[in-house]
């Protein structure tokens, strides 16, 4: 309880300390602390310097009668007292969604006190555990060596966690598939040889930063770190592997200190999509290109909503889009539900330009939006339109009962106007008529207020009028 109990001065000789106190010590283990005089008045008015006091592990000798614990007219014989290290890490927690880790064990490693400081939504572990602080829930309790933790917060926050260095070759279970870890060296080390191990037991698939940035060897990928293919202390990372194994970091002696990341480039004509804190990878290899972009290009993917859920530059190699789900703590739709269509397209540099991109096969996944889903394209090519194409795509699916989706390009800004109508020309449904930017839309239509037969979709945008058949069977 802090009462003390047994003091002494050290003066480079053995020495011996009579330990009592009022109270019951009776098996209480001892405790050590070491002043040090060197520290002390500091400031000539008796002001000791926060450094003056350490904690200390003591070494008994098992030949004594008693070790650690207090007897009654016991007898011990300590061989060392060794000040224990306090070491601090400091970690910037940034604005929105993000996955983090520390290298430190605090001495109360509980959330509610880790986190004390930080100014937080939710904090979710690899199994959706998660502390809640506004709803009083905390199902994860303290923080696992090892471990990484995605987490939402209202602000930028700096961290700051205190206590004893996790070894960095502690051993980590990794479950098979998807799961999160912590980064556990105290430097920054390029992710391609700090994941080899893995990588040359033919047990990795894919690595996670909590920015969408992957380390990818099936497609040669690596932006890790903001594309410098490191991993960097605070970071965690979601980690895909075929089976569960067990994982230590190898040693940086002999390691690069730089990385080995992808070629990247700047964003120019779409934004960076939000960070929702869920998301699912879809790899493009190059060879999979019918007609290859050119370096500068900019790929975009788009929900039924026609918002913005994914942005890459293609670098003239094999490409990562990550695009993002919804975020399940907000009210509004930011983002891809589970099983919605991912549309892509493309806006071409040298042309200022923007076109439909079309995928005629998949060797992995699909186009349908999963949570942390992993997709990789077969064949991929340019739709090739003139400044007057519109394009009306055949709704999917059709036959369909309840919901059906209508997908449409547009190639300039334009108002479209898509409507269902029934066979003899009367308007059924009004789907949209206002303002659309250039690229590719989808729409969800539900039909459960009409009865089953055949209606027409059309699509009216200036000149161009498009027409589709649907059939609703119920």
């Amino acid at each position: 309880n802090g009462q003390v109990v047994g003091i002494m001065m050290w003066n480079l000789e053995e020495s011996s300390m009579t330990v009592y106190s009022d109270n019951d010590l009776e098996g209480t283990e001892f405790e050590w602390f070491i002043w040090n005089a060197n520290e002390a008045n500091i400031d000539g008015q008796g002001s000791d310097s926060e450094n003056a006091y350490y904690s200390a592990e003591a070494t008994y000798d098992q030949t004594y009668p008693n070790e650690a614990d207090f007897a009654c007219s016991g007898l011990s014989r300590v061989l060392d007292i060794v000040a224990r290290t306090v070491y601090l890490q400091q970690i910037e927690i940034q604005e929105g969604w993000g996955l983090y880790s520390t290298f430190i064990s605090p001495e109360d490693p509980s959330l509610e006190s880790v986190l004390s400081g930080i100014n937080l939504t939710i904090v979710k572990d690899e199994e959706g555990n998660v502390f809640w602080p506004s709803l009083g829930i905390n199902s994860i309790g303290s923080l696992t060596d090892g471990e990484g933790y995605s987490i939402k917060a209202n602000e930028v926050n700096m961290l700051e966690i205190a206590g004893d260095l996790v070894s960095s070759d502690l051993q980590m279970y990794i479950p098979a598939g998807w799961s999160f870890i912590g980064y556990l060296h105290q430097e920054a080390a390029d992710a391609s040889e700090m994941m080899s191990s893995l990588v040359d037991a033919d047990n990795f698939v894919i690595m996670k930063d909590g920015s969408g940035n992957v380390y990818w060897p099936l497609i040669g990928v690596n932006t890790i770190g903001s594309g410098s293919g490191m991993m960097m202390p605070g970071q965690g990372f979601a980690v895909k592997v075929g089976q569960e194994d067990q994982f230590v970091y190898p040693d940086l002696t002999n390691l690069a200190r730089i990385g080995t990341p992808s070629v990247s480039y700047p964003l120019h004509n779409y934004k960076k999509a939000l960070n929702t804190g869920d998301n699912m990878v879809i790899g493009i290899p190059y060879n999979a290109w019918e007609n290859i972009p050119n370096i500068g290009d900019e790929i975009a993917a788009y929900n039924s909503k026609g918002n913005l859920v994914g942005s890459v530059t293609f670098n003239g190699e094999s490409t990562a889009l990550t695009v993002w789900g919804d975020d399940s703590t907000t009210d509004e739709k930011d983002g891809l539900e589970i099983g919605e269509n991912i549309t892509l397209e493309i806006w071409k540099k040298s042309e200022d330009s923007i076109e439909s991109l079309v995928i005629d096969s998949w060797s992995e996944g699909s186009n349908i939006y999963t949570s942390n889903g992993v997709s990789v394209v077969g064949n991929i090519r340019i739709d090739q339109f003139d400044d007057s194409s519109f394009e009306l795509y055949p709704n999917y699916p059709n036959p369909f009962d309840v919901e059906t989706t209508i997908s449409f390009f547009v190639p300039k800004t334009s108002n479209v106007k898509i409507a269902i109508y029934d066979i003899v020309g009367n308007m059924v449904n009004e789907l949209t008529n206002t303002n659309f930017e250039p690229g590719m839309y989808e729409l969800h239509y539900n039909a459960s207020s009409i009865s089953q037969g055949t209606y027409f979709v059309r699509m009216e945008a200036g000149e161009t009028t498009l027409t589709n058949k649907i059939d609703i069977l119920k």
